[in-house]
């Protein structure tokens, strides 16, 4: 099985940064320390503010978002993921389900 390094564009906002790679660790089946995910952070608060740039035509965080996920694929990252938000509803925690569908795209096996 071909296992893949995660790379985290994040920094929009820390903490939902910092949420989505706990995530990440506590869903991988992993017996060993040795047996997580490679996982890359680029933390990176400075990105425009998205809401603003929706909703007042500020200036627009992709350039930012794809500059981040560059750094990362050179740094040897081969599935960057955006995390945005630790909002979620009532039925949905978004870093639960990013994290679930990133482990296994990774080649990774989850505990849930």
């Amino acid at each position: 099985m071909i296992r893949k390094t995660i790379g985290i564009v994040g920094g929009m906002g820390p903490l939902a940064t910092a949420e989505l790679f706990r995530k990440l660790i506590l869903l991988t089946k992993a017996d060993k320390d040795s047996e997580h995910i490679h996982i890359l952070i680029d933390n990176y608060p400075q990105i425009p503010d998205r809401a603003a740039a929706i909703l007042k035509g500020a200036e627009s965080p992709v350039p930012y978002i794809l500059e981040a996920a560059n750094r990362l694929v050179h740094a040897g990252a081969e599935l960057p993921l955006a995390f945005l938000s630790l909002e979620n509803t009532d039925m949905v925690d978004p870093a639960h389900l990013l994290a679930i569908e990133a482990i296994r795209l990774a080649g990774y096996e989850t505990i849930s």
